[in-house]
């Protein structure tokens, strides 16, 4: 069974509306429909991607494998966010406020000044690169 049970994985997308205080985790893609999370570890094997326009991620850690596609993350009052991909991943993010950390593989960035429209990723000699326009 132990042999079966660590070789076997089948992909499944899990969808949300909410959620506060959940740890969450798919072997495929997170699909966020409505208000968004609040201080909680969300972590998917694919993709996590949050659908409606104000949709939020305040607080918590987000991970995935390819790409996070977030509406707002943190907040005004500068709440932790963290959003976690591998390497040849990518972050979008439509408003992220300070405090928010962005980690592809082993390079991190925390933001200091709110901003919007920011995407970040490493370029092909390894270095992080945060495009952004400050609020």
């Amino acid at each position: 069974m132990q042999l079966v049970k660590g070789s076997l994985e089948v992909p499944v997308n899990a969808k949300i509306s909410y959620c506060q205080d959940s740890i969450i985790s798919s072997s495929g893609n997170i699909i966020i429909t409505g208000k968004g999370e609040y201080v909680s570890k969300i972590t998917a094997h694919g993709s996590v991607e949050f659908e409606t326009p104000g949709s939020l991620a305040r607080g918590g850690v987000i991970k995935a494998k390819d790409e996070i596609k977030c509406k707002k993350v943190g907040s005004e009052g500068g709440v932790s966010t963290k959003l976690i991909v591998e390497e040849k991943g990518h972050i979008w993010v439509d408003t992220a406020y300070q405090n928010t950390c962005f980690v592809i593989g082993k390079k991190e960035y925390t933001l200091e000044v709110a901003s919007r429209d920011v995407h970040v990723f490493l370029n092909d000699e390894g270095e992080l690169i945060v495009d952004k326009f400050v609020l």
